[in-house]
């Protein structure tokens, strides 16, 4: 038996100790988790007593009521604590974590080499990202999340001052276009997918978003174009000893649902040691 319910009046108050009231019968009561329940029923009333209940052992009840129509009812009552709660109000679900998929976040951003080798030394680099799926959980209470997504990217990174990149014995490093060229453009172009992991902070109506992000890097590639004359050139280079795996950490300031900011610093190395440049990035950007 799980719990109990029983016609009472609606002129019950708390009390400390033993109670007795008498009123009319048209109010309904629950007793929750009774240890026993005894009905006593006779030619002039009706008596049921109740023993124990979810939160008191020592807990008593008895509800006593004549038999005619116009009867008063009797209830006495002893407890350190009152249970009583009318049925059928609206029950109280326990708050639960809402699941959404998002899809398209886009970033772009800016990215500062942070060592200083003769590759970087006349380097651009922008840093492209898609978030293509994400799976997002708002925790209970609407301050708090996670989500973990999948998203592609690439890192673009241009030569300028006259330096075109090109492989000397399988090693990517630079030169100097050849004289007599112009309209010179020579861009490494690293592609890679990412797993982010995320975890958000509401600060009024304000995000922050703090990420881990597993990296791996497909095949980078050197584009070179020029011309000589009026005649276009193009070169491609291709299957350079990269690392596969890498690793990033990110975060993030929003301040609308549509706009925010971030840094991101990744700590490896595109290629292995002495088959490129070795450097890290940090990222500045804009996430939309």
């Amino acid at each position: 038996m799980k719990h109990f319910l029983l016609p009472l009046i609606m002129g019950l108050f708390p009390l400390a100790g033993l109670a007795e009231n008498r009123c009319l019968n048209d109010t309904v009561v629950k007793v929750l988790h009774p240890d026993s329940v005894l009905i006593t029923t006779g030619d002039s009333l009706t008596q049921v007593q109740v023993y124990g209940r979810s939160d008191d052992n020592a807990y008593k009840f008895n509800y006593t009521i004549g038999n005619s129509p116009d009867a008063l009812a009797s209830v006495k009552e002893h407890a350190s604590n009152w249970d009583f709660a009318l049925p059928f109000q609206p029950s109280r679900k326990k708050s639960s974590a809402q699941y959404t998929l998002r899809s398209l976040i886009c970033s772009l951003g800016y990215s500062i080499p942070l060592q200083d080798v003769p590759e970087t030394e006349h380097l651009s680099c922008w840093n492209v990202s898609m978030e293509l799926l994400q799976v997002h959980s708002l925790l209970p209470g609407k301050k708090d999340s996670w989500s973990i997504g999948f998203a592609y990217n690439a890192n673009l990174m241009k030569q300028h001052k006259g330096n075109l990149w090109f492989k000397d014995e399988g090693r990517l490093s630079i030169m100097q276009f050849p004289d007599g060229t112009r309209k010179r453009k020579s861009l490494l172009i690293d592609t890679y997918f990412s797993f982010p992991l995320t975890y958000g902070h509401a600060f009024g109506n304000n995000w922050i978003h703090l990420s881990a992000i597993p990296e791996l890097h497909i095949k980078p590639f050197v584009r070179n174009k020029f011309k000589v004359d009026n005649r276009e050139y193009e070169h491609r280079l291709k299957h350079f000893d990269r690392n596969v795996f890498g690793m990033s950490f990110r975060a993030d300031f929003h301040f609308s649902d549509i706009i925010g900011i971030y840094v991101k610093y990744t700590p490896t190395y595109l290629f292995k040691k002495d088959q490129g440049p070795r450097f890290q990035l940090l990222t500045f950007g804009l996430t939309i």
